[in-house]
């Protein structure tokens, strides 16, 4: 019997230790951090393409479009590039962590143990949480260096979709360079989405697009 209870209280002693060091901190990913830089392959060009900027205004319980575009010649700097980077981690209290100590409950010992546990754990668990060898990423990236408008382009033969949500509100060929949209019909057709793509297609070929945020314009034109 004596062993029996011995044993009994060692297990109950080792379930103890294991409960302060698991479950009072947790770790979370927070973003990575930039060590260096550096340029593999830098490739110059001049490329010409068909491009629409989009603008738009909000009046009057109504939104209105504008396009403007044509054929560009653009001055283009091909990158690939090298980035050394290390994650960066966060290091919370968890919740039941909080519950037990901040929030009282009459637990005065339990609130103890999680404050060791709390300690022993960031000492020999959260170094391996978190270790955190650094690590090699490559980027190929387009920077325009430069841009000229070589000419207009006809509008004839341009399609303009509105997709919200994911469902194209309006899919119809383009009859002017400016339009208008109710915000009182979007809400009637979707509430109050946070925003609307604007996309211009030269047949297969999209040549415009904008994204366009609607909340806060429609929840103002319900008042």
């Amino acid at each position: 019997m004596i062993r029996v209870s011995f044993i009994i209280s060692n297990l109950s002693r080792i379930s103890f230790i294991i409960l302060l060091l698991s479950g009072c901190l947790t770790v979370s990913e927070n973003g990575k951090k930039i060590l260096s830089k550096e340029i593999l392959k830098l490739e110059k060009l001049t490329r010409t393409s068909e491009q629409y900027a989009i603008s738009y205004e909000f009046k009057d319980k109504t939104l209105y479009l504008s396009f403007d575009g044509g054929f560009v010649e653009e001055d283009v700097d091909k990158v690939i590039e090298k980035e050394t980077v290390k994650k960066e981690y966060k290091v919370e209290y968890s919740e039941i962590y909080q519950k037990y100590t901040k929030l009282g409950y009459g637990r005065s010992g339990w609130a103890l143990g999680f404050v060791i546990g709390s300690f022993f754990e960031y000492i020999f668990t959260i170094p391996f949480r978190t270790w955190n060898p650094s690590f090699d990423e490559i980027y190929n990236r387009e920077i325009v260096v430069n841009q000229r408008k070589l000419k207009d382009t006809d509008i004839n033969g341009l399609t303009l979709i509105l997709r919200i949500n994911d469902i194209e509100y309006v899919n119809s060929p383009m009859v002017s360079k400016t339009t208008n949209v109710s915000l009182l019909s979007i809400n009637k057709a979707f509430g109050s989405p946070e925003e609307m793509e604007v996309l211009i297609y030269r047949g297969n070929d999209r040549v415009g697009f904008a994204v366009v945020p609607l909340k806060e314009a429609i929840e103002r034109s319900m008042k």
